[in-house]
């Protein structure tokens, strides 16, 4: 859904709406959580997940993930990374940020793999 920037939303003032008269965290929450899932697809909705996994696009966003993952591990020098935490530390950024300016071959050959938010907070072209 298209964000729309001529009015505001009901549940966080603060934040422009959405859908619904919710920002758009509220929304997805409240649409997209778990809980709505289970409720729409009762006990079928283990069989749908496997069914996904299993299928190609499933296994081929698999394989992009870890190749993410290894490929963030290597440059930042550490064991294992969690994507989450790695696009919330500040310093972690900046590493990969160096990374990418000084053109570090491990970066640069999984930089497709990720986002579109995870490739502008890494080169720092993030809008807020």
């Amino acid at each position: 859904m298209p964000v729309t920037k001529k009015r505001m939303a009901v549940c966080h003032p603060d934040r422009v709406h959405y859908a619904n008269g919710q920002c758009e965290q509220c929304y997805r929450k409240e649409h997209f959580s778990t809980d709505y899932v289970r409720s729409n697809f009762g006990d079928k909705l283990p069989l749908y997940r496997a069914a996904y996994e299993k299928s190609e696009k499933g296994l081929a966003r698999n394989r992009r993930h870890q190749r993410v993952r290894r490929g963030l591990s290597k440059v930042l020098g550490k064991k294992e990374v969690k994507l989450r935490e790695v696009f919330v530390d500040p310093s972690a950024i900046s590493r990969l940020r160096d990374a990418l300016e000084s053109g570090d071959i491990t970066l640069l050959g999984i930089w497709s793999d990720l986002r579109a938010d995870q490739q502008k907070k890494i080169s720092g072209k993030e809008q807020d």
